[in-house]
């Protein structure tokens, strides 16, 4: 399964919604947003609706799929998951990213990066909690997470 820009009222992802028009564009414009990794419903889509059954308000993707190329251009890391479809920053409307890296955690998500501004979200299984821009390992995103 494939979620395009302009497509994205599905019944998963009822309320999800790019943020800019080309948010959730790669820079080689590829459409992309995010891919299946499994059959049926990615991972990724199920963890992202169950954020936003959770808050209840809508969430906005930063940044979904990225191509090598475009990736390169935002300073992404080399075997980014974005370029896997395999994760998002996203930012839940009128939310603290704190609050949604720790309820991230709550429900088992393995993979949360904590930014002043966003949160990244990731499918992949191996569990990795990281602080902003300069990836500190943390443990948890309980007190030793910035407010």
């Amino acid at each position: 399964m494939f979620i395009r820009k302009g497509t994205l009222g599905g019944t998963v992802i009822d309320h999800l919604a790019v943020g800019k028009p080309d948010d959730a564009l790669c820079g080689c414009r590829d459409r992309i947003v995010m891919r299946d990794q499994h059959n049926g419903i990615s991972l990724l889509v199920q963890i992202l609706q169950q954020l936003r059954h959770h808050f209840n308000v809508p969430i906005r993707i930063n940044s979904g799929y990225r191509c090598k190329e475009h990736n390169a251009e935002v300073g992404g890391v080399s075997n980014s998951a974005h370029m896997r479809g395999m994760a998002a920053d996203i930012y839940v409307t009128g939310i603290a990213p704190k609050v949604v890296a720790q309820y991230a955690e709550q429900i088992g998500v393995g993979c949360v990066g904590l930014y002043e501004d966003f949160v990244h979200i990731g499918s992949a299984e191996e569990k990795r909690f990281w602080l902003g821009h300069e990836g500190i390992l943390v443990d948890t995103f309980g007190e030793s997470a910035p407010k």
